[in-house]
């Protein structure tokens, strides 16, 4: 049948530590052994400035294009009526690339603004498409009128829609019931072969931490979704009480915790480090750094950084968000965020008990070798493009043979 050749589709911002664009080329990476990719990435900008398109190889079966400009919400509030008209033409060019690469499968890998332009590019090209649910957008954003149409419309046209977890597919079939025949669920993968134990003291004494006293670590954007009330509570009512440290590796939305009662200026206090993780060995030299860590999210997909703490050996502390990957008192502790002062007592007995914290640590690393590799996701994956690429017909814009 000749080689298979897949685009994936991806906003490219936030470049947070545990972004949809970072598991985006993680996968990407991983299948260009096996499988031609082409990456179609949007960096948000100016939709007003000149449209461009940049590709580079970046392996011998790995293709990244950049698209520009693109444009939502957070960087440039856009007109809704402009959103609309830069994602249009967006896909447009974005089929006239891709006609020229003779693609197989169109995957969108988030369901906004990169799922929507996926689902029409698959439309012009007449070839499979596959969604990737990567967050909480089928929740919330089902209740919002405008959002609930672009769901929809980039749902009804995928042959597939895979969900990053458990949490987000009872998401996805509790709004949109018509749904339930096409879900599949494929978890991130992190690398396991991590050597993240020994201690990096000047790293420690560059963040000011002190020897003797609790880290509390959070991988990742730190907002609304994450529970930062359960944050603002354990800083008062343990990390202070001890002489502690919470630290964030990757990035804080100070307006959120405006909200929740703390100023800009107490985050940058005596109690709480924010170091940004440029490199993968920067990351794990920053987990090691941390006693446990903890993911209170209200709302969330699949966190890169909590199974980057499991494969580093590191307890956590989450939400019933990630209890299809936490199993209860063996890899860590699931706690509801709704009730911050039981994060507090966890804390405490964590503090106590270095023989638990150690046992909860190991288990994590090894079921994240068990069930959470690189290598796992990427034969999901390969199996799946497998599967809808032999039971569908060539088309137009089918792939070449060798």
């Amino acid at each position: 049948m000749g080689k298979m050749r897949v685009a994936i589709i991806c906003e490219n911002y936030p470049p947070d530590t545990g972004g949809i664009a970072r598991s985006a080329k993680r996968v990407a990476l991983s299948l260009s052994s096996m499988v031609e990719i082409h990456i179609i990435c949007f960096p948000r900008g100016n939709p007003h400035q000149p449209r461009s398109h940049l590709v580079r190889k970046k392996a011998k079966n790995l293709f990244i294009h950049e698209i520009r400009p693109f444009v939502n919400g957070w960087t440039i509030p856009p007109d809704p009526k402009l959103r609309a008209k830069v994602l249009y033409q967006t896909s447009d060019q974005v089929a006239s690339i891709l006609s020229k690469e003779q693609i197989n499968i169109i995957h969108g890998f988030g369901l906004q603004n990169a799922g929507l332009v996926a689902a029409r590019v698959a439309h012009l090209l007449d070839l499979p498409l596959v969604q990737s649910a990567r967050g909480n957008d089928v929740g919330r954003n089902s209740f919002d009128g405008t959002r609930r149409k672009s769901l929809e419309l980039a749902l009804r046209g995928a042959e597939v829609i895979v969900a990053v977890n458990r949490w987000i597919a009872e998401l996805i079939t509790l709004n949109f019931p018509w749904t339930t025949e096409r879900i599949r669920i494929i978890n991130n993968g992190v690398k396991t072969s991590l050597s993240s134990d020994s201690f990096n003291k000047s790293l420690a004494s560059s963040l000011q931490l002190c020897q003797g006293a609790p880290v509390v670590g959070f991988v990742g954007t730190l907002r609304e979704k994450k529970g930062p009330h359960v944050f603002s509570v354990l800083i008062q009512d343990f990390i202070k009480v001890h002489n502690g440290r919470l630290l964030i590796i990757g990035d804080v939305d100070l307006a959120v915790f405006r909200e929740v009662g703390w100023s800009g200026g107490e985050l940058n206090e005596d109690f709480v480090a924010i170091k940004w993780a440029r490199e993968q060995a920067e990351l794990h030299a920053l987990i090691s750094l941390c006693d446990w860590l903890v993911f209170p999210s209200y709302d969330d997909g699949m966190a890169n950084g909590l199974l980057e703490a499991m494969a580093c050996g590191r307890p956590v502390v989450c939400s019933p968000v990630f209890s299809d990957v936490i199993r209860h008192w063996q890899d860590g502790i699931i706690a509801s965020p709704f009730n911050p002062s039981t994060y507090v007592s966890i804390c405490e007995m964590l503090w106590r008990n270095l023989g638990l914290r150690r046992k909860l640590g190991e288990s994590a690393r090894q079921r994240v070798k068990q069930k959470f590799s690189v290598e796992r996701e990427s034969k999901a994956w390969f199996d799946l493009y497998s599967e809808i690429r032999d039971s569908r017909k060539p088309s137009k814009g089918g792939a070449r043979e060798q």
